[in-house]
């Protein structure tokens, strides 16, 4: 399957994208714990954004399917990018506000997984035994 045109470079890039979704909890949570000295609050933080992540996905996702996969991409990892630096800025912040940003930063991740996985349609030109291998 990886032979076919530009299935290689997605398989690549969809595995580096979806990194983040393993790392960035626990680096999050190691992050605050230490600035902030409590687990507990590190992990309300961390919780509200793994909480916005799951529940928010099929909204990006009907954006990617609206708007383009390139530009929804682009915007949305952007935009995490900066809810990511918001959330580390306010580390030492009011527990308050660094849940409310890790909720928001949590509605920003790129819907990597439902693009690839339209991306993966393509390539495989409608081939329904390709597409389950």
């Amino acid at each position: 399957m990886l032979r076919r045109p530009h299935a290689a470079p997605l398989a690549a890039w969809a595995s580096l994208a979806r990194l983040q979704f393993g790392v960035l909890p626990i680096a999050t949570l190691l992050l605050l714990a230490s600035t902030r000295g409590s687990y507990a609050e590190a992990g309300a933080a961390t919780a509200a954004y793994g909480l916005a992540v799951g529940l928010l996905m099929p909204l990006r996702a009907r954006a990617a399917d609206r708007w383009g996969h390139d530009r929804v991409l682009v915007a949305f990892s952007l935009l995490n990018a900066l809810g990511i630096a918001a959330v580390v800025a306010l580390a030492s912040g009011p527990l308050w506000l660094l849940v409310v940003v890790s909720l928001v930063a949590g509605s920003l991740p790129a819907p990597v997984g439902p693009v690839v996985c339209s991306s993966w349609h393509d390539i495989v030109d409608g081939d329904d035994d390709l597409l389950r291998r």
